[in-house]
């Protein structure tokens, strides 16, 4: 199961590298901090997921809350297809 753990920081250090220099190199601050905290919670799921920990809430079932939602978002500003 450690196999997650690797991907996680392949795909951490690969996005580093193609981004990150451009990023500090344009000071482009605000987008830093985006993706680190995307990379954060990245590594936080792999983590909780790697040892299995189930500490952080499950993806499919946030995505079942907020459904709802979506759909009154949807249907009041007559986005669906």
């Amino acid at each position: 199961m450690y196999v997650m753990r690797y991907v996680i920081l392949f795909f951490i250090a690969l996005t580093i590298a193609i981004e990150g220099r451009q990023l500090v190199r344009d000071r482009d601050w605000k987008l830093i901090g985006i993706v680190s905290l995307l990379l954060l919670i990245a590594m936080a799921y792999a983590i909780n997921a790697d040892y299995r920990l189930h500490i952080l809430p499950n993806v499919a079932d946030l995505i079942s809350i907020f459904e709802p939602w979506a759909q009154q978002f949807n249907q009041y500003f007559h986005l669906s297809s």
